[in-house]
């Protein structure tokens, strides 16, 4: 008992105690960057990139030809969305690795330096071999600084190659591969009521081969439970015959077990006119009833 009470105290006084400071700082620096990401500050970015969106979209079709500089306007404002996203996603995987890194590679020297001790003092060392074995082994990879800072930068220059390559192409043509057969991505759905209808925003994937159609209700800045509805594809018309609506970019996807088509609306002229040619869209027919 003796001689366990002087090894713990001997610990305490040449092993915790010196680095007991240091621990605390590297858990403040870790605080700071973890503070640094403004989430609410995204969420609201994303509320208001949206709600411009479906501004530009609810304009009425007669008044396409004086939006010359709006549909400017919103490029610039897809792009600037687009930066802002990329910046706020690597600040978290980057503080996420500083996580890893800093914090855990301290931890683990101080425990290789805490196994020399316990080589010298034989009954402490047994008794924190396998804790400390298990440490060693989990975060083998992450205690070799040359080898994880190699990972890091090579994943920072990724993520900016990405960003780069992003911004330089065409939003609308952002997506799955040309070997994808089908087509994702988010689109505006009527529903009409007795009262008041509305636009809701989906995320919706077509898969051609199977004609299976997907929708998942987005709605920015809360809750969702990403409930997906599936539905068999049948057709789908170019126009909307529904005198009500005025929007731009709508067509009509006939849907199985749907009595009445769902009139959708695209975010744009070349992303009406990929989706319409994925769903093999129609013009409509209409039958004129002579006397």
């Amino acid at each position: 008992m003796k001689a366990s009470r002087f090894c713990h105290i001997y610990v305490n006084l040449f092993a915790f105690q010196p680095v007991q400071a240091f621990i605390s700082s590297e858990l403040s620096t870790l605080r700071s960057e973890f503070l640094d990401i403004d989430a609410k500050g995204y969420v609201k970015e994303s509320i208001n990139f949206t709600s411009k969106v479906e501004k530009f979209l609810a304009s009425k079709q007669k008044e396409s030809c004086l939006l010359g500089g709006s549909e400017e306007q919103m490029e610039k404002d897809r792009k600037a969305y687009m930066s802002t996203s990329f910046n706020y996603i690597s600040k978290v995987q980057e503080a996420e690795d500083h996580v890893k890194f800093d914090f855990i590679r301290n931890m683990c020297l101080f425990m290789h330096t805490l196994r020399g001790f316990y080589r010298s003092a034989l009954l402490c060392y047994d008794n924190a071999q396998k804790t400390i074995d298990d440490a060693s082994l989990a975060s083998q990879e992450i205690i070799n600084p040359h080898k994880f800072e190699q990972s890091f930068n090579e994943s920072k220059d990724a993520k900016a190659n990405l960003k780069n390559s992003v911004l330089l192409e065409p939003w609308e043509k952002i997506g799955p591969t040309e070997s994808y057969s089908g087509r994702e991505g988010y689109l505006y759905v009527y529903h009409k009521k007795p009262v008041a209808s509305n636009w809701s925003k989906y995320f919706c994937i077509f898969h051609k081969d199977n004609k299976q159609f997907q929708m998942i209700h987005y709605s920015p800045g809360k809750s969702t439970d990403f409930t997906t509805e599936n539905y068999k594809f049948q057709y789908c018309t170019k126009k909307t015959l529904d005198p009500t609506i005025e929007r731009r970019f709508c067509f009509e996807v006939y849907l199985e077990g749907k009595p009445l088509p769902m009139v959708m609306q695209a975010q744009s002229a070349q992303d009406f006119n990929e989706w319409t040619s994925v769903l093999d869209g129609k013009d409509p027919v209409i039958i004129v009833l002579l006397d």
